[in-house]
């Protein structure tokens, strides 16, 4: 086998297990559809308990020298205007808060790290199937963009870590049939500077139908992210400030803020 171990996906899941794993000598393959680094649609924001996991992958100080905002609290806002303040607890004494950064910054310092640690990593692969030989799992097969032709990676473990749409794991029937959904949702992510608020908390604010929140991340920059159904976005046609309208500012006081 060319490998003990393919990791299929290099988002936080698997380039953290992949650094994990070659740092204890094991021949690790980490394979990755996308070219970091990349944006994500993401709210990017990571609770105070994230700490605990950069230090097990001895990233803290790393981490913390990124630029990212501390998190202290949180704020929701019902869609008449209420709050709900939250300050998170210290874990411990001398415990950061959150944090907001960005997945395009974190994902691509994870996966560097992998590749520090020893692990091999190939961009630009798309896992398409698993491999079996004489009825046991062996590998995956995969093409690599530009190549066009369907490669077999062997290795005695094989883990799933591409996502809620895994190929493995739906093959491997670890995931339920898809169905059509009864409620189709949309989500849209946006990063704006000099937006006023949201310094040390994140801010999320409901309205009918979906919710969206607010949270400042590193050089200056805030992080939009927001969720509706899909007719809500039919019915905008393409129209930006018509779903914002039908969305983020149905909420009285995101509404305030953005007149303001």
């Amino acid at each position: 086998m060319n490998h003990d171990i393919v990791i299929a996906g290099a988002g936080p899941a698997g380039s953290a297990l992949a650094i994990l794993l070659a740092r204890r000598g094991l021949k690790v393959l980490l394979l990755e559809k996308s070219r970091f680094p990349r944006q994500k649609l993401c709210g990017e924001f990571l609770s105070p308990e994230c700490w605990w996991s950069f230090e097990r992958l001895g990233l803290s100080e790393l981490i913390a020298r990124t630029g990212g905002t501390e998190i202290r609290g949180a704020c929701i806002v019902s869609p008449a205007g209420e709050l709900v303040l939250a300050d998170f607890p210290p874990l411990s004494a001398g415990e950061r808060g959150g944090l907001g950064l960005s997945r395009f910054r974190l994902d691509h310092m994870l996966l560097e790290a992998a590749k520090a640690a020893g692990a091999e990593v190939i961009e630009g692969s798309k896992v398409t199937r698993v491999v079996r030989q004489a009825g046991a799992i062996r590998g995956v097969e995969g093409v690599v963009r530009g190549s066009g032709t369907p490669q077999v990676f062997l290795a005695k473990i094989i883990v799933a870590a591409d996502g809620r749409h895994s190929v493995i794991a739906r093959e491997l029937q670890a995931l339920p049939p898809r169905r059509p959904a009864k409620r189709v949702l949309v989500a849209f992510g946006a990063h704006f500077t000099q937006v006023q608020g949201s310094d040390d908390r994140v801010e999320l604010f409901l309205y009918p139908g979906g919710y969206g929140g607010l949270v400042r991340i590193e050089e200056g920059m805030t992080n939009l992210c927001f969720i509706t159904e899909a007719s809500v976005v039919r019915r905008c046609r393409g129209d930006v400030n018509r779903l914002l309208e039908q969305t983020m500012l149905q909420n009285r006081v995101s509404a305030g803020a953005h007149r303001a």
